[in-house]
């Protein structure tokens, strides 16, 4: 299938997050895998050279090639009415959410992407007719686009009527089409993209605590040669690092490193997404070892607060807190497989008990009880509310699976 990127707009090269927008679409159909191939149209005045990196060109296959032109769309389109029995034509200044360039990829009609009566940036997909009735058209392409779409030609992909909900993030999310049109407007729309990319249901301390830093940290480290991966792995180092700290009683250490590992965590996964830079077998593996950690964690500091003595006060308290990342995620993984959501966004109720569960809350916790000298209480409190949220995920599958919701009351 062709796709055309009309890149002509200066802004075209302009970067969010250090990527050009015209780079940032040819990587979601890098990213997408998506069989295309694909022109990118260019100003005569511009060239052609040095626009993609080295690193770039190695890293993503897709086939590409620049058309230098400063004729019309719609001659442009006529070019390839004999080759062509599908074209996706987009702009080069548009930032395209992964989902609007899915749904034309797998279409099998003739489709543009509307947003009910607002005036929307082109995303359009076209076949051997259409491209036909455009290139005999005497108008602009907007005004045959609109007359193919009144005559029924081309279908209507309403961006309210597409898929908001995104499993992974939690959250309903409508579908991002912006045009940059301002070198001004590009921190808005790095601030909107980070927005949508951001959980929709997260603990207390990232939303009112680290989510601002880690924007910021995400727009500074996306200028650098920094991966994802490398900050993936200065979380684990940070995470796996923590635990012998905590074991031997330097707790401030300790504490410190397993907060740094929520940050980084939390950066390496909103610098892939902003930079298009996924990792799969670096986000199995984070998630594989989220809970091994955080156990080694919870079981080191009271390890070290019993004095290693099993028969010790706390050692219960050390047992059940370092047992409750594992039980809990079995918990929500039976809740996901059964409701096809997870427990803690089922519900708005449950986005809002989320923000007060323990997962994160307790490292910063025990921080502050640092600070003021309560670290043994603060640990027994932690570990009180560690399986208090185990019961509360537990009661929740319980009732959902005696009393089912319908799909409205999720909302």
């Amino acid at each position: 299938m062709k796709v055309i990127i009309d890149a002509r707009s200066q802004f075209s090269f302009a970067k969010i997050y250090s990527v050009q927008l015209f780079e940032r679409i040819l990587k979601q159909l890098n990213e997408m895998k998506a069989d295309v191939d694909v022109s990118i149209i260019l100003s005569r005045d511009r060239s052609a050279q040095n626009l993609l990196s080295k690193r770039f060109l190695k890293r993503y296959k897709i086939k590409h090639q620049f058309i230098s032109s400063d004729s019309p769309i719609e001659e442009i389109i006529r070019s390839h009415e004999r080759n062509e029995k599908s074209i996706i034509f987009l702009e080069g200044n548009v930032i395209y959410d992964e989902r609007i360039l899915s749904a034309l990829i797998a279409s099998d009609k003739a489709t543009v992407v509307k947003d009910g009566q607002r005036h929307v940036p082109l995303a359009v997909r076209l076949d051997a007719t259409q491209i036909r009735d455009i290139s005999t058209s005497t108008g602009s392409i907007h005004d045959s686009l609109t007359k193919l779409t009144d005559s029924g030609q081309l279908e209507r992909l309403e961006i309210q009527s597409m898929q908001n909900y995104i499993r992974f993030l939690r959250r309903s999310v409508p579908p991002m089409l912006v045009k940059l049109n301002s070198e001004n407007e590009i921190r808005s729309i790095e601030n909107a993209m980070y927005a949508n990319s951001f959980k929709g249901t997260m603990e207390f301390v990232a939303v009112y605590g680290y989510r601002i830093p880690v924007r910021e940290l995400t727009r500074l480290t996306a200028k650098t040669p920094i991966t994802p991966n490398l900050v993936t792995a200065a979380a684990q180092i940070c995470s796996f690092g923590a635990i012998p700290f905590l074991a031997y009683g330097w707790l401030w250490t300790g504490l410190l490193l397993a907060a740094g590992f929520i940050i980084f965590d939390s950066l390496d996964g909103k610098l892939a997404r902003m930079t298009i830079r996924l990792s799969k077998a670096a986000d199995k593996f984070d998630h594989l070892t989220s809970a091994p950690t955080r156990m080694g964690w919870y079981f080191a500091i009271g390890w070290y607060l019993s004095n290693g003595n099993l028969s010790s006060e706390i050692m219960p308290f050390a047992l059940a807190y370092a047992a409750m990342p594992v039980i809990d995620k079995l918990t929500g993984a039976i809740f996901n497989a059964k409701f096809g959501r997870s427990p803690l966004d089922y519900t708005p109720l449950d986005g809002k008990v989320h923000l007060f569960t323990v997962r994160k809350n307790d490292i910063f916790l025990m921080l502050i009880a640092m600070i003021f000298g309560f670290i043994q209480t603060a640990y027994i409190v932690a570990a009180c509310w560690a399986v208090l949220t185990w019961i509360w995920h537990l009661y929740r599958l319980v009732w959902f699976s005696l009393f089912p919701i319908h799909k409205t009351e999720q909302e």
